[in-house]
């Protein structure tokens, strides 16, 4: 009886786990297990260490996507703040309300051409609405990079360091990015949020 689990042995340290309460209860079905003489359960006949296992594993799988999405939400609100003290320290009246605009219209748009790269090309190494906020939380950190930028008096700087900041945060903050993809996704969000910069330009001009 190898596989048998004693019925005063608790749940840690059968699977190697933190557990401290005596396992009661199967994992997959929830039936009784106290005083069982084998491994397995009385009910479903699945193996209890096993289950045990490859419970905890699942929980840990959870617990660490929740973590990446409230870091994710973190960054964003953190670059979205940057972003907002930059334009009220040193913006002009009407930059805030230029850079929503933009906002609104870039990061859907963005997050476009992040699905496509990731259908043709890249592939999906991380599920695309946690995508989704980090393209929008580097694209807030892009701005406040161009915002910096905007007087620099060197022709098309300002869109170069856009594209050179949306190029190291792809590196950092998106999943086993290699280097190539992130240089053609940066430099192609920096072209795309420059050509949505020109149009609404042009819009508020006509």
């Amino acid at each position: 009886m190898a596989n048998a689990l004693p019925r005063d042995v608790p749940a840690a340290s059968a699977s190697e786990s933190v557990a401290r309460e005596p396992l009661t209860a199967c994992p997959d079905c929830r039936g009784s297990i106290v005083g069982i003489t084998t491994g397995n359960c009385p009910a479903c006949g699945v193996n209890i260490i096993s289950a045990i296992r490859r419970h905890e594993s699942n929980h840990s799988v959870r617990v660490e996507g929740a973590a990446r999405y409230r870091r994710a939400l973190v960054l964003a609100l953190l670059a979205y703040a940057l972003l907002a003290a930059v334009l009220f320290i040193g913006g002009d009246p009407g930059d805030a309300a230029w850079f929503v605009r933009r906002q609104l219209f870039f990061v859907p748009i963005a997050c476009g051409l992040w699905w496509v790269l990731c259908t043709l090309w890249i592939g999906f190494d991380q599920p695309l609405v946690l995508s989704f906020v980090r393209i929008a939380a580097i694209t807030a950190v892009a701005d406040t990079v161009g915002f910096f930028m905007w007087w620099v008096p060197i022709l098309f700087f300002n869109q170069l360091a856009v594209a050179m900041a949306f190029v190291v945060l792809m590196l950092q903050w998106m999943d086993d990015l290699e280097p190539q993809e992130a240089v053609v996704t940066g430099f192609l969000l920096g072209a795309v949020r420059y050509m949505v910069h020109i149009g609404l330009a042009q819009g508020e001009a006509a």
